[in-house]
């Protein structure tokens, strides 16, 4: 995670960029969305086989949506 902050930060600095109206239309509720139901699934203190199941069905749901 460090070096991705780092990683854009610096890019950031040398030349400034924009992202795209859809990202934070889609993008950030969905990202938003899916922190708190990891949240939730991590109150027990562990991931399940059926949490990653849901998990790994949403992932596939998204990529197949944006592409």
């Amino acid at each position: 995670m460090f070096n991705l902050l780092v990683v854009v930060g610096v890019c950031a600095a040398i030349k400034v960029f924009t992202a795209d109206e859809i990202i934070f239309k889609r993008d950030l509720p969905i990202c938003i969305g899916l922190t708190a139901l990891l949240t939730i699934f991590l109150f027990d203190g562990s991931l399940g086989l059926v949490d990653g199941i849901v998990l790994l069905v949403l992932f596939v749901s998204y990529i197949a949506m944006t592409v």
